[in-house]
């Protein structure tokens, strides 16, 4: 991306959203009456009529946020992970409901529906449902694949089964992805383009006893009998 200062081109890289500085503490500030009134105001005429309902008098009313945990569970039954974050950035009730909900309903992951969500949806889908799943399978995003590698490895710990297709990774990235995962015990890297290096390195994982590298044609084998491992290769 180029800006042009003064006919001069600069090259510009946007950072994350929720690296901008005190982005966390704004979001914890709520605007009184008076400011709201003032910003519905802002390009309207001075009438009752064009405030905002919120900016008005306190008074009883019913909506969304007033339903019970049954309905809110139901809704969130009925939306996509990207659909259900959007949800929960707007009450935090509704975030409270969700880190329940995830308890059950996320414990184990498609990640094939990672590519319909925004960067910052998954962080936040991981980083409230994350500590509990112990299941994911599927295709990672190639766009923000490393991120979104990172996002796993720091917010899954409880992870016991990992299945991904079509995912190529050098060595060290291999290694860091893999060690992060104490209670690991399946671990699949189907059409990785994975090679005997990275099979000496799943030795370090002191739970894994099963390890699926179909599709992976640069494995030779050697050093196979050194591993402790069950190994499913075609």
């Amino acid at each position: 991306m180029y800006q042009f200062i003064e006919q001069i081109e600069i090259k510009v890289n946007p950072a994350y959203s929720w690296l901008q500085p005190d982005t966390d503490e704004a979001c914890k500030r709520e605007p009184d009456n008076a400011t709201l009134k003032s910003l519905s105001n802002e390009n309207s005429p001075p009438d009752d009529s064009n405030i905002l309902p919120i900016a008005l008098a306190n008074e009883p009313i019913n909506s969304i946020f007033s339903i019970n945990v049954y309905c809110i569970v139901a809704i969130f039954r009925q939306l996509k992970p990207g659909a259900q974050m959007r949800l929960v950035r707007t009450n935090k009730r509704f975030l409270e409901v969700f880190k329940t909900y995830s308890c059950f309903e996320h414990k184990r992951f498609n990640l094939n529906q990672l590519n319909e969500m925004t960067l910052w949806e998954i962080r936040d889908l991981l980083q409230y449902a994350g500590k509990y799943m112990v299941e994911m399978r599927g295709s990672l995003p190639f766009k923000n694949r490393t991120t979104i590698m990172n996002f796993i490895r720091k917010c899954c710990p409880k992870l016991k089964k990992l299945q991904i297709t079509n995912c190529g990774l050098k060595l060290t990235s291999f290694k860091n992805f893999i060690k992060s995962f104490s209670h690991l015990r399946t671990l699949d890297f189907t059409d990785g383009c994975l090679e005997d290096k990275h099979i000496q390195a799943c030795q370090n994982v002191k739970n894994l006893d099963t390890l699926v590298l179909d599709g992976n044609v640069l494995i030779t084998g050697k050093g196979k009998n050194s591993c402790l491992y069950i190994y499913f290769c075609s």
